[in-house]
């Protein structure tokens, strides 16, 4: 029987003029301005994108192997096509645990590594996964337990966003079942860093609520780490941003109590999410994200301190 299958997908809309009006498709790239890549037998699925300093494009998710899903990876020249000399023919896949395992964000390091940052279900429960790959495309086996880094904490946890420090340590931003925000700190090698928080492991609760998720993390110039994401008080969340100190501790300095929680929506129906964060040239925080009003697109710029910038 037919059945209809997903594919990665990626386009380039560049503004130049030399391809067109700015804002279409340039159609340089793969001829069309997007291309699409089958990997598995059924719906695979792109989460991440980074473009290397040579230009080639790295794309991060999961495909469907037989009756699994297993962590991919995707390397394209800067014209759209395949980089055939990067894992089989352009494209590497990773089982972990034999259920589902997904990237959901991606990194590449100084040296050329990638690292990226997600889950892995084994049928019963979902653990949070960090998987290195080398430049290319081979599970990094000086990295974690054969390039892979997985624990179950308690009956589900993921990461949505990773950050890379200067010295090379990992950063890994998500959630816990019924802890609110997780957040790691893994050594170069993929070993828990025991001197950030409890083991490694911070888990976060902002105050008044009663669970949430951490959706981005950025690291500041000073070694403190900024997170946003969504916390639950009563029916519905708060968009969040949070700055933890280099060990894993709150900033007090910051927000209240290392917290600031925005209101921005009326419909106590829906939730409020901040996706994503990243600093301008003046270290204040951008944040991306949707509120209540239907569903709203939102950007809020913060202060250092944590207050709205207005």
């Amino acid at each position: 029987m037919a059945h209809t299958r997903s594919s990665f997908l990626i386009a380039l809309i560049l503004p130049i003029m030399a391809f067109g009006q700015a804002g279409t498709l340039d159609l340089s790239f793969n001829g069309t301005g997007y291309t699409s890549t089958a990997i598995g037998t059924n719906n695979d699925l792109g989460r991440a994108v980074l473009q290397q300093a040579d230009g080639k494009i790295v794309v991060a998710g999961m495909a469907v192997i037989g009756a699994y899903f297993d962590l991919a990876l995707v390397r394209y020249m800067p014209d759209g096509s395949l980089d055939a000399s990067f894992g089989s023919g352009g494209y590497t896949t990773a089982p972990v645990q034999p259920i589902r395992d997904e990237a959901y964000d991606l990194a590449i390091r100084p040296t050329g590594e990638y690292v990226v940052a997600g889950r892995s279900g084994n049928g019963t429960t979902d653990d949070y996964a960090v998987a290195q790959f080398t430049s290319n495309g081979m599970l990094d086996a000086g990295f974690g337990n054969a390039g892979v880094a997985f624990s179950d904490l308690v009956s589900n946890e993921q990461f949505n966003a990773l950050a890379l420090q200067n010295d090379g340590k990992i950063v890994a931003a998500g959630s816990m079942a019924g802890f609110g925000g997780l957040l790691i700190r893994f050594n170069a090698d993929g070993t828990l860093d025991n001197t950030f928080g409890t083991a490694g492991i911070v888990t976060s609760i902002v105050p008044g609520t009663t669970g949430g998720v951490f959706e981005d993390v950025v690291i500041q110039t000073d070694g403190k780490i900024i997170v946003v994401g969504s916390f639950v008080g009563g029916m519905a969340g708060n968009w969040t941003v949070a700055r933890f100190n280099s060990d894993g501790t709150p900033d007090l300095s910051f927000g209240s109590n290392g917290f600031t929680s925005t209101d921005i929506g009326t419909l106590s129906s829906l939730p409020e999410e901040a996706r994503a964060a990243a600093l301008d040239a003046n270290g204040r925080i951008v944040v991306a994200g949707h509120a209540r009003n239907s569903l709203d697109l939102v950007v809020a710029r913060y202060l250092s301190d944590g207050s709205l910038d207005a």
